[in-house]
């Protein structure tokens, strides 16, 4: 999270009034990008596991060095 939102998440918990609305858009959205970083993590362990067993079978890793491992950014 970003420090805005933070303070936003932080300042929405605060209020009185209690109002669910606010926190619910933060959390939302943030939930979003947690749940898109999760998904590029899973292919580049895909990704990596594929590396790691090519080397252990011995096999050239032409393919990987013209495709790197993504996901992870």
């Amino acid at each position: 999270m970003s420090l805005p939102e933070i303070r936003e998440l932080l300042e929405a918990l605060q209020r009185p009034d209690g109002n669910c609305s606010d926190v619910g858009r933060v959390v939302a959205g943030h939930l979003a990008h947690v749940r898109d970083r999760m998904a590029g993590l899973r292919a580049l362990e895909r990704q990596l596991v594929q590396l790691l067993a090519a080397c252990h079978r011995g096999e050239p890793l032409d393919f990987f060095l013209q495709n790197p491992p993504s996901g992870v950014g």
